[in-house]
């Protein structure tokens, strides 16, 4: 069955090279391997015309939230595009917002990404908050000085990690960078609320468990934080995985995150 599509995008006019389509873009991202992230949305280094880029492609909803976001919602790269812009408009800073693509079927949203322009920042906050950055007293100093700001402007990060805050040093200090941003509040933010969201940093930096052992019994816990028993889980060692993989598969990827070791592959025909 052949599913009509129909495709909406807004980007700033001037970036867009002559002979621009967004059926050549989407070719240009899924061929394109300068990966920074892939997991639930990948995120990649993509060049448009002259300017390069940071690229999301937001994973594809189900068939209910396609429905939503089509008809009752905007989708996650319209709601990264206009937040980037308005607080921006505000003084807080994040990557120059340059445009947003959705694509549609008769029903529903099934994908879109946010286009921002790639800054060349020193490092995230996570190494500042795991002291391994000089100076890193002023820093935290600093940012906890730009929450307040954030604040006070009756705005909140909903998904506020040290990995979603970029640091560039100035002349006078540190520039502070607010990415993923596709969940935001917008209202006035208490003092006990506001504390709450900048306790998410500590909790986020305690929150990936480090295992001495390869082989664990760890604990299983519902939504509700509610123990149901233990789940095995297992740690590999650098190089372990490659051993494992047949000459017939591609490796494509390794990579190391949240605790463990992983590879994308790819199976030769």
């Amino acid at each position: 069955m052949k599913i009509e599509k129909s495709k909406n995008s807004h980007f700033i006019k001037e970036i867009l090279p002559e002979g621009f389509s967004i059926e050549g873009f989407e070719k240009e991202f899924t061929q394109n391997q300068n990966i920074i992230k892939d997991d639930r949305n990948i995120i990649k280094i993509l060049s448009i015309g002259e300017i390069e880029t940071v690229t999301k492609f937001f994973k594809t909803p189900n068939f209910i939230q396609g429905i939503i976001y089509k008809f009752f919602r905007k989708s996650k790269a319209r709601r990264s595009f206009e937040y980037s812009i308005f607080l921006n408009q505000k003084g807080i800073k994040t990557p120059e917002p340059l445009g947003y693509i959705e694509v549609f079927d008769r029903f529903r949203l099934r994908q879109s990404y946010y286009v921002s322009r790639k800054i060349d920042f020193d490092f995230t906050l996570e190494l500042a908050t795991k002291k391994k950055v000089e100076d890193y007293r002023s820093i935290l100093k600093s940012f906890t000085d730009f929450t307040y700001k954030v604040h006070k402007n009756n705005i909140m990060h909903l998904d506020y990690s040290t990995g979603n805050i970029c640091i560039k040093k100035n002349e006078k200090g540190y520039d502070f960078f607010l990415v993923d941003l596709n969940r935001l509040h917008m209202g006035v933010v208490s003092s006990k609320v506001g504390l709450a969201n900048l306790n998410r940093l500590r909790q986020t930096n305690n929150s990936r468990r480090k295992f001495v052992k390869q082989e664990n019994m760890v604990d299983w816990k519902d939504k509700k934080g509610n123990l149901l028993g233990k789940r095995y889980y297992y740690v590999f060692r650098k190089g372990e995985l490659e051993s494992l993989i047949n000459d017939n598969i591609k490796i494509e990827k390794s990579f190391y995150e949240k605790g463990n070791w992983g590879l994308i592959l790819k199976k030769e025909i």
